[in-house]
Protein backbone atom coordinates (compact mmCIF):
# COMPACT_ATOMS: atom_id res chain seq x y z
CA UNK A 1 0.00 0.00 0.00
CA UNK A 2 1.42 3.73 -0.83
CA UNK A 3 2.22 6.06 1.48
CA UNK A 4 0.13 8.54 -0.51
CA UNK A 5 -3.81 8.31 -1.04
CA UNK A 6 -4.44 8.25 -4.74
CA UNK A 7 -6.84 10.58 -6.32
CA UNK A 8 -9.70 9.60 -8.16
CA UNK A 9 -9.96 11.79 -11.09
CA UNK A 10 -13.55 10.74 -12.19
CA UNK A 11 -16.54 9.26 -10.01
CA UNK A 12 -19.52 8.02 -12.05
CA UNK A 13 -22.25 8.22 -8.80
CA UNK A 14 -25.79 6.26 -10.11
CA UNK A 15 -28.35 7.19 -8.09
CA UNK A 16 -28.90 11.07 -6.96
CA UNK A 17 -30.28 10.41 -3.64
CA UNK A 18 -30.11 11.26 -0.58
CA UNK A 19 -27.60 8.73 0.57
CA UNK A 20 -25.99 8.86 -3.05
CA UNK A 21 -25.88 12.51 -2.94
CA UNK A 22 -24.30 12.64 0.54
CA UNK A 23 -21.20 10.00 -0.34
CA UNK A 24 -20.82 12.05 -3.15
CA UNK A 25 -20.59 15.70 -0.94
CA UNK A 26 -18.60 13.84 1.14
CA UNK A 27 -16.34 12.32 -1.06
CA UNK A 28 -16.01 15.71 -2.42
CA UNK A 29 -15.33 17.17 0.51
CA UNK A 30 -11.91 15.19 1.07
CA UNK A 31 -10.68 16.91 -2.22
CA UNK A 32 -9.60 13.55 -3.40
CA UNK A 33 -12.17 13.33 -6.36
CA UNK A 34 -11.52 15.44 -9.30
CA UNK A 35 -14.52 15.19 -11.57
CA UNK A 36 -18.50 13.72 -10.49
CA UNK A 37 -20.62 12.69 -13.16
CA UNK A 38 -24.20 11.54 -12.24
CA UNK A 39 -26.89 8.93 -13.42
CA UNK A 40 -30.39 8.67 -11.96
CA UNK A 41 -33.74 7.95 -13.56
CA UNK A 42 -35.62 10.99 -12.24
CA UNK A 43 -34.27 14.06 -14.59
CA UNK A 44 -35.25 16.40 -11.77
CA UNK A 45 -32.70 14.57 -8.89
CA UNK A 46 -30.17 15.30 -11.60
CA UNK A 47 -30.45 18.92 -12.06
CA UNK A 48 -30.93 19.76 -8.35
CA UNK A 49 -27.68 17.64 -7.98
CA UNK A 50 -25.87 19.95 -10.62
CA UNK A 51 -27.22 22.90 -8.80
CA UNK A 52 -26.55 21.80 -5.19
CA UNK A 53 -22.79 20.52 -6.53
CA UNK A 54 -23.03 17.14 -5.78
CA UNK A 55 -21.89 16.23 -9.53
CA UNK A 56 -20.06 18.28 -12.00
CA UNK A 57 -21.69 16.87 -14.95
CA UNK A 58 -25.06 15.20 -15.78
CA UNK A 59 -24.40 12.25 -17.63
CA UNK A 60 -26.13 10.81 -20.71
CA UNK A 61 -25.38 7.35 -20.96
CA UNK A 62 -24.25 4.76 -18.83
CA UNK A 63 -21.51 3.90 -21.26
CA UNK A 64 -20.61 7.59 -21.41
CA UNK A 65 -20.51 7.94 -18.06
CA UNK A 66 -18.18 5.05 -16.66
CA UNK A 67 -15.87 5.53 -19.61
CA UNK A 68 -12.28 5.66 -17.86
CA UNK A 69 -14.25 6.21 -14.51
CA UNK A 70 -11.69 5.12 -11.84
CA UNK A 71 -14.75 5.25 -9.07
CA UNK A 72 -17.99 4.06 -9.33
CA UNK A 73 -20.82 4.46 -6.58
CA UNK A 74 -24.10 2.62 -7.27
CA UNK A 75 -27.08 3.79 -5.05
CA UNK A 76 -29.69 2.48 -5.94
CA UNK A 77 -32.78 0.57 -4.68
CA UNK A 78 -32.09 -2.72 -3.23
CA UNK A 79 -34.11 -4.05 -5.58
CA UNK A 80 -32.26 -3.03 -8.52
CA UNK A 81 -29.04 -3.06 -6.93
CA UNK A 82 -27.99 -6.21 -9.18
CA UNK A 83 -29.93 -5.43 -12.19
CA UNK A 84 -27.54 -2.15 -12.58
CA UNK A 85 -24.88 -4.09 -11.91
CA UNK A 86 -25.36 -6.90 -15.01
CA UNK A 87 -25.48 -3.51 -16.88
CA UNK A 88 -22.17 -2.18 -15.82
CA UNK A 89 -20.78 -5.03 -16.72
CA UNK A 90 -21.30 -4.69 -20.45
CA UNK A 91 -18.94 -2.00 -20.09
CA UNK A 92 -16.21 -3.09 -17.49
CA UNK A 93 -13.62 -2.71 -20.01
CA UNK A 94 -14.54 1.01 -20.36
CA UNK A 95 -13.52 2.16 -16.84
CA UNK A 96 -10.15 3.15 -15.71
CA UNK A 97 -7.53 0.47 -14.97
CA UNK A 98 -7.30 0.23 -11.60
CA UNK A 99 -11.26 1.10 -11.53
CA UNK A 100 -13.54 0.41 -8.20
CA UNK A 101 -16.80 -0.12 -7.55
CA UNK A 102 -18.77 -0.10 -4.96
CA UNK A 103 -22.29 0.29 -3.50
CA UNK A 104 -24.13 1.55 -0.64
CA UNK A 105 -27.23 -1.17 -0.33
CA UNK A 106 -28.29 -2.24 3.23
CA UNK A 107 -27.87 -6.04 2.21
CA UNK A 108 -24.97 -7.29 1.06
CA UNK A 109 -24.19 -11.21 0.59
CA UNK A 110 -26.66 -11.22 -2.80
CA UNK A 111 -25.28 -8.23 -4.44
CA UNK A 112 -21.36 -9.45 -3.78
CA UNK A 113 -22.60 -12.48 -5.02
CA UNK A 114 -23.47 -11.46 -7.50
CA UNK A 115 -20.81 -8.99 -8.78
CA UNK A 116 -18.01 -11.50 -8.04
CA UNK A 117 -18.93 -13.19 -11.00
CA UNK A 118 -20.05 -10.36 -13.03
CA UNK A 119 -16.24 -8.59 -12.98
CA UNK A 120 -13.22 -9.60 -13.98
CA UNK A 121 -11.37 -6.34 -14.94
CA UNK A 122 -12.84 -4.01 -11.75
CA UNK A 123 -12.84 -4.49 -8.49
CA UNK A 124 -16.17 -4.59 -6.57
CA UNK A 125 -16.25 -3.40 -3.16
CA UNK A 126 -19.57 -3.87 -1.35
CA UNK A 127 -20.44 -0.95 1.09
CA UNK A 128 -22.73 -0.27 3.68
CA UNK A 129 -22.49 4.00 5.20
CA UNK A 130 -24.89 2.94 7.88
CA UNK A 131 -26.33 6.68 8.37
CA UNK A 132 -29.53 8.24 6.89
CA UNK A 133 -32.29 10.17 7.40
CA UNK A 134 -36.20 10.16 7.76
CA UNK A 135 -35.53 12.66 4.71
CA UNK A 136 -35.29 11.50 1.30
CA UNK A 137 -33.79 12.81 -1.78
CA UNK A 138 -30.82 14.78 -3.12
CA UNK A 139 -32.39 17.67 -1.66
CA UNK A 140 -31.52 16.54 1.71
CA UNK A 141 -28.09 15.11 1.03
CA UNK A 142 -25.58 16.34 3.55
CA UNK A 143 -21.69 16.26 3.61
CA UNK A 144 -21.71 15.44 7.30
CA UNK A 145 -23.97 12.24 7.07
CA UNK A 146 -20.98 10.55 7.42
CA UNK A 147 -19.29 12.16 9.93
CA UNK A 148 -18.58 9.48 12.77
CA UNK A 149 -20.71 6.65 11.19
CA UNK A 150 -19.96 3.40 10.90
CA UNK A 151 -19.02 2.68 7.02
CA UNK A 152 -19.09 -1.27 6.58
CA UNK A 153 -16.86 -2.38 3.57
CA UNK A 154 -17.70 -5.88 2.77
CA UNK A 155 -14.55 -7.23 0.67
CA UNK A 156 -14.44 -10.69 -0.56
CA UNK A 157 -11.70 -13.90 -0.49
CA UNK A 158 -11.19 -12.47 -3.98
CA UNK A 159 -10.36 -8.38 -3.36
CA UNK A 160 -7.19 -6.81 -3.56
CA UNK A 161 -5.81 -5.87 -0.48
CA UNK A 162 -4.29 -2.55 -1.94
CA UNK A 163 -7.67 -1.59 -3.61
CA UNK A 164 -9.37 -2.35 -0.37
CA UNK A 165 -7.12 0.26 1.04
CA UNK A 166 -7.31 2.59 -1.47
CA UNK A 167 -11.47 2.84 -0.65
CA UNK A 168 -10.77 2.52 3.03
CA UNK A 169 -8.47 5.56 3.21
CA UNK A 170 -10.96 7.25 0.97
CA UNK A 171 -14.42 6.50 3.27
CA UNK A 172 -11.81 7.83 6.39
CA UNK A 173 -11.36 10.87 5.11
CA UNK A 174 -14.87 11.80 5.28
CA UNK A 175 -14.47 11.21 9.04
CA UNK A 176 -16.36 7.51 8.70
CA UNK A 177 -15.56 4.98 11.06
CA UNK A 178 -14.46 2.20 8.21
CA UNK A 179 -15.19 -1.38 9.28
CA UNK A 180 -14.73 -4.87 7.35
CA UNK A 181 -16.76 -7.59 7.69
CA UNK A 182 -18.26 -10.77 5.76
CA UNK A 183 -21.44 -10.33 3.64
CA UNK A 184 -23.40 -12.19 6.01
CA UNK A 185 -22.36 -11.19 8.60
CA UNK A 186 -22.86 -7.90 7.96
CA UNK A 187 -26.89 -9.06 7.07
CA UNK A 188 -27.48 -10.77 10.10
CA UNK A 189 -26.29 -8.43 12.14
CA UNK A 190 -28.28 -5.24 10.72
CA UNK A 191 -31.24 -7.53 10.81
CA UNK A 192 -31.30 -7.30 14.65
CA UNK A 193 -30.33 -3.94 14.78
CA UNK A 194 -32.02 -2.12 12.35
CA UNK A 195 -34.42 -4.33 9.50
CA UNK A 196 -36.69 -5.79 12.77
CA UNK A 197 -36.54 -2.67 14.54
CA UNK A 198 -38.37 -0.82 11.59
CA UNK A 199 -40.69 -3.62 11.12
CA UNK A 200 -41.86 -3.55 14.65
CA UNK A 201 -41.99 0.65 14.71
CA UNK A 202 -44.72 0.23 11.63
CA UNK A 203 -46.32 -2.53 13.60
CA UNK A 204 -46.69 -0.41 16.88
CA UNK A 205 -47.61 2.76 14.66
CA UNK A 206 -50.11 0.99 13.16
CA UNK A 207 -51.20 -0.39 16.32
CA UNK A 208 -52.41 2.50 17.42
CA UNK A 209 -53.61 3.81 14.08
CA UNK A 210 -56.32 1.10 14.16
CA UNK A 211 -57.53 2.56 17.83
CA UNK A 212 -57.38 6.21 16.80
CA UNK A 213 -59.78 5.32 13.96
CA UNK A 214 -62.61 5.42 16.64
CA UNK A 215 -60.80 7.45 19.85
CA UNK A 216 -59.14 10.53 18.87
CA UNK A 217 -57.02 10.83 22.45
CA UNK A 218 -54.78 7.96 20.82
CA UNK A 219 -53.26 10.81 18.30
CA UNK A 220 -53.11 13.66 21.07
CA UNK A 221 -51.40 11.33 24.00
CA UNK A 222 -49.14 9.91 21.28
CA UNK A 223 -47.58 13.06 20.18
CA UNK A 224 -45.09 12.55 22.67
CA UNK A 225 -42.58 9.89 23.82
CA UNK A 226 -44.75 7.39 21.60
CA UNK A 227 -43.47 9.43 18.65
CA UNK A 228 -39.97 9.93 19.08
CA UNK A 229 -39.57 6.07 19.57
CA UNK A 230 -41.34 5.20 16.84
CA UNK A 231 -39.52 8.13 14.52
CA UNK A 232 -38.03 5.48 11.88
CA UNK A 233 -41.40 4.35 11.06
CA UNK A 234 -41.62 8.10 8.81
CA UNK A 235 -38.55 6.30 7.07
CA UNK A 236 -39.14 5.38 3.46
CA UNK A 237 -41.67 2.92 2.50
CA UNK A 238 -40.16 1.36 -0.55
CA UNK A 239 -36.87 1.17 0.75
CA UNK A 240 -38.75 -1.29 3.86
CA UNK A 241 -40.16 -3.07 1.44
CA UNK A 242 -37.55 -4.04 -0.38
CA UNK A 243 -35.11 -4.46 2.73
CA UNK A 244 -37.95 -6.87 4.53
CA UNK A 245 -38.03 -8.97 0.77
CA UNK A 246 -34.29 -8.84 0.29
CA UNK A 247 -32.73 -9.81 3.56
CA UNK A 248 -35.75 -12.25 4.49
CA UNK A 249 -33.50 -15.35 5.51
CA UNK A 250 -32.07 -13.09 8.29
CA UNK A 251 -35.47 -11.29 9.17
CA UNK A 252 -37.48 -13.76 9.13
CA UNK A 253 -35.67 -15.75 12.03
CA UNK A 254 -35.46 -12.86 14.31
CA UNK A 255 -39.20 -12.19 14.01
CA UNK A 256 -39.96 -15.71 15.11
CA UNK A 257 -37.93 -15.03 18.17
CA UNK A 258 -39.81 -11.88 18.74
CA UNK A 259 -43.27 -13.71 18.83
CA UNK A 260 -41.78 -16.09 21.07
CA UNK A 261 -40.60 -13.57 23.35
CA UNK A 262 -43.84 -11.65 23.50
CA UNK A 263 -45.80 -14.72 24.27
CA UNK A 264 -43.22 -15.60 27.06
CA UNK A 265 -43.96 -11.84 28.11
CA UNK A 266 -47.53 -12.30 28.00
CA UNK A 267 -47.48 -15.25 29.90
CA UNK A 268 -45.34 -13.61 32.20
CA UNK A 269 -47.27 -10.93 33.30
CA UNK A 270 -50.98 -13.07 33.11
CA UNK A 271 -48.91 -15.01 35.94
CA UNK A 272 -47.83 -11.68 37.76
CA UNK A 273 -44.52 -12.87 38.21
CA UNK A 274 -43.26 -9.49 39.14
CA UNK A 275 -39.67 -10.63 39.82
CA UNK A 276 -39.15 -12.14 36.16
CA UNK A 277 -41.12 -8.63 34.50
CA UNK A 278 -38.76 -6.29 36.19
CA UNK A 279 -35.25 -8.20 35.72
CA UNK A 280 -36.38 -8.29 31.49
CA UNK A 281 -36.66 -4.57 31.71
CA UNK A 282 -33.12 -3.70 34.29
CA UNK A 283 -31.08 -6.21 31.57
CA UNK A 284 -32.56 -4.21 28.60
CA UNK A 285 -32.08 -0.66 30.76
CA UNK A 286 -28.42 -2.21 31.31
CA UNK A 287 -27.63 -3.14 27.41
CA UNK A 288 -29.17 0.50 26.53
CA UNK A 289 -27.52 2.39 28.39
CA UNK A 290 -23.94 0.83 28.05
CA UNK A 291 -24.55 1.53 24.26
CA UNK A 292 -21.92 4.34 22.88
CA UNK A 293 -23.92 7.77 22.39
CA UNK A 294 -21.19 9.58 20.63
CA UNK A 295 -21.86 7.84 17.55
CA UNK A 296 -23.92 6.86 14.24
CA UNK A 297 -24.93 3.51 13.53
CA UNK A 298 -27.55 1.95 11.67
CA UNK A 299 -30.39 3.82 12.52
CA UNK A 300 -29.92 7.36 12.15
CA UNK A 301 -29.05 8.87 15.63
CA UNK A 302 -30.63 12.32 16.76
CA UNK A 303 -28.92 14.31 19.79
CA UNK A 304 -31.50 15.88 21.70
CA UNK A 305 -31.78 19.35 24.11
CA UNK A 306 -34.80 19.98 26.13
CA UNK A 307 -34.00 24.12 27.13
CA UNK A 308 -36.58 25.30 30.05
CA UNK A 309 -38.02 28.49 28.75
CA UNK A 310 -40.02 31.60 30.64
CA UNK A 311 -43.07 33.10 28.39
CA UNK A 312 -40.91 36.08 26.48
CA UNK A 313 -41.67 36.89 23.03
CA UNK A 314 -38.74 36.40 20.77
CA UNK A 315 -36.88 34.22 23.38
CA UNK A 316 -36.84 30.88 21.03
CA UNK A 317 -35.97 33.52 18.37
CA UNK A 318 -33.08 34.62 20.00
CA UNK A 319 -31.76 30.97 21.18
CA UNK A 320 -31.80 30.34 17.65
CA UNK A 321 -29.60 33.28 16.47
CA UNK A 322 -27.31 32.53 19.33
CA UNK A 323 -26.53 28.76 18.25
CA UNK A 324 -27.02 30.00 14.39
CA UNK A 325 -24.02 32.40 15.53
CA UNK A 326 -21.69 29.19 16.58
CA UNK A 327 -22.58 27.43 13.13
CA UNK A 328 -24.27 25.11 15.18
CA UNK A 329 -27.49 23.86 12.97
CA UNK A 330 -30.79 22.61 14.54
CA UNK A 331 -32.00 20.00 12.54
CA UNK A 332 -35.59 20.36 14.39
CA UNK A 333 -37.16 22.77 16.53
CA UNK A 334 -40.27 22.52 18.37
CA UNK A 335 -42.38 23.68 21.77
CA UNK A 336 -43.40 20.54 23.84
CA UNK A 337 -45.49 22.91 26.28
CA UNK A 338 -46.26 26.88 26.47
CA UNK A 339 -49.00 28.03 28.64
CA UNK A 340 -49.53 31.36 28.90
CA UNK A 341 -47.70 32.59 32.37
CA UNK A 342 -45.39 29.37 32.84
CA UNK A 343 -42.07 28.11 31.46
CA UNK A 344 -42.15 25.98 28.07
CA UNK A 345 -40.49 23.37 26.91
CA UNK A 346 -38.52 23.89 23.83
CA UNK A 347 -36.94 20.97 22.14
CA UNK A 348 -33.75 20.99 20.11
CA UNK A 349 -32.41 18.42 17.87
CA UNK A 350 -29.55 18.21 15.87
CA UNK A 351 -27.52 15.84 13.80
CA UNK A 352 -24.27 15.58 15.57
CA UNK A 353 -23.00 14.97 18.97
CA UNK A 354 -20.75 18.03 18.56
CA UNK A 355 -23.50 20.46 17.78
CA UNK A 356 -25.85 18.87 20.76
CA UNK A 357 -22.44 19.25 22.63
CA UNK A 358 -21.69 22.70 21.49
CA UNK A 359 -25.47 24.01 22.00
CA UNK A 360 -25.10 22.57 25.89
CA UNK A 361 -22.20 24.84 26.53
CA UNK A 362 -23.06 27.76 24.88
CA UNK A 363 -26.65 28.07 26.25
CA UNK A 364 -25.68 27.36 29.66
CA UNK A 365 -22.94 30.12 29.61
CA UNK A 366 -26.04 32.36 28.88
CA UNK A 367 -28.22 30.73 32.17
CA UNK A 368 -30.50 28.60 30.20
CA UNK A 369 -31.55 25.56 31.70
CA UNK A 370 -31.14 22.75 29.65
CA UNK A 371 -31.40 18.96 30.45
CA UNK A 372 -29.97 16.65 28.00
CA UNK A 373 -31.83 13.89 26.47
CA UNK A 374 -30.26 10.47 25.08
Amino acid sequence: MSETQRTFKKLCLIGCGLIGGSVALALKSTRQIEHVVGLDIHLDSLHIALERGVIDEIGTSLKSALWQADLVVLATPISETVAILEEISKFETQLAQEAIITDVAGIKANVVDAAAELFTHAVFIGGHPMAGSEKSGVSAANALLLENAVYVLTPSVKTPQDRLHELTKLLQATGARVKWLSPHLHDRVVAAISHVPHVIAALLVNQVQKRASTEPLYVELAAGGFRDITRIASSDPKLWRDTSLENHREIIPLLDEWIEQISSLKQLIEQREAAQIESLFANARTFRDALPVKSTGAIRAVFSLMVIVPDIPGLIGRIATLLGESSISIRNIGILESREGDDGQLLLQFDTADFADRAEDILRKHNYQVIAQQ
